[in-house]
């Protein structure tokens, strides 16, 4: 089975900006998956597109969802063509252009969102597009936060029952 999980990090200064600026209860977002009989992490954090075994991830798990309409090989395929890619940093700091314009009702695009590069969100939303993931095509990558794609994937889960 491929799981969704969420996390924040009450001691990491970046996790508390990002949870307090869209009012939020999670910061981060990956994918986790078992191969080799162990459960690891495919992520983009600081250090881009990576996997990483389960036990290291950072702060508190505050949600995993199931995705049963994922398989083995759609990891394998988001692997292939995404690892290694670079953070994107400034599509992070433009998410809160984003932001404002929620609170105004008004659509703001992320204005410094990298085509090459992802942040934990983009990342999570752009490899659920590419495995045809129903519904989100709907969803704007570069302007989805990781509480949104929470949001997102726990009313599929209620609407499907």
């Amino acid at each position: 089975m491929i799981y969704i999980g969420f996390s924040t990090n009450p001691k990491n200064p970046l996790s508390r900006i990002i949870r307090w600026f869209t009012k939020s209860q999670v910061s981060h977002c990956f994918i986790i998956f078992r191969m080799f009989g162990k459960e690891w992490i495919l992520e983009s954090g600081a250090k881009g597109v990576v996997v990483l075994p389960a036990s290291k991830v950072g702060g508190v798990i505050k949600a995993v969802v199931a995705i049963p309409e994922l398989a083995p090989d759609d990891v394998g395929k988001i692997m292939e063509d995404d690892l290694g890619d670079n953070y994107d940093y400034g599509g992070l700091f433009g998410m809160a252009i984003h932001i404002v314009g929620r609170w105004f009702k008004a659509k703001w695009n992320n204005p410094w969102n990298n085509s090459r590069a992802m942040f934990c969100s983009e990342f999570v939303v752009q490899a659920l597009q590419e495995c045809k993931f129903p519904g989100a095509d709907q969803l704007e990558a570069a302007n989805t936060t990781p509480q949104d794609l929470l949001d997102f994937l726990t009313e599929h889960y209620v609407r499907r029952g």
